[in-house]
């Protein structure tokens, strides 16, 4: 089995931040869908002591991140910046997380922070996997998801398995 890693790029307000941010998006997304729909991609913040998991909205330059029920809005963050092979797998309530679920962070308590994804009001967002609930930051406020999909890291992965379809959305 090949030793996986994940990389994070940091995206800071007093370097060139933009420009950084589309050079970036632009190697994860090289045929730039984004007049179609947002381009979400998988973040990570600090705040208060935690690192915390969530996603930038490319169009915004902005990260959202759920914290104690809050929606917390960062302009700077990394970007998660793969290494290996991710796959996301439907996390459902009563399962134990895998123990290759990518951990991006962790709270003051040093409790682990996994990376998770479901749908809310109609588009995949990303937020924080603690304990076996998955909290994103919404446009509403932070929704709680006991049913979602989180993120792993693996060797090998099987492109049979894939729980996206060939183009390119979601299945759930």
């Amino acid at each position: 089995m090949a030793l996986q890693w994940a990389q994070w790029n940091n995206i800071r307000k007093d370097r060139s931040k933009d420009v950084n941010l589309k050079v970036v998006t632009s190697l994860l997304f090289p045929d730039d869908e984004s007049e179609l729909e947002p381009i979400i991609v998988v973040a990570r913040a600090w705040h208060q002591g935690n690192l915390l998991s969530g996603y930038v909205r490319v169009d915004q330059a902005l990260g959202y991140f759920a914290h104690q029920g809050r929606v917390i809005k960062k302009d700077e963050f990394q970007l998660l910046n793969t290494h290996g092979s991710l796959a996301w797998r439907p996390f459902k309530e009563g399962d134990d997380l895998p123990g290759c679920a990518l951990q991006a962070g962790r709270t003051v308590q040093n409790e682990p922070i996994f990376v998770g994804m479901a749908s809310v009001d109609g588009m995949n967002l990303i937020g924080n996997v603690q304990g076996k609930v998955c909290f994103i930051a919404g446009k509403r406020g932070v929704v709680e998801k006991r049913s979602f999909f989180v993120l792993l890291m693996q060797a090998d992965p099987d492109p049979s398995e894939s729980d996206y379809e060939s183009d390119g959305s979601l299945s759930v």
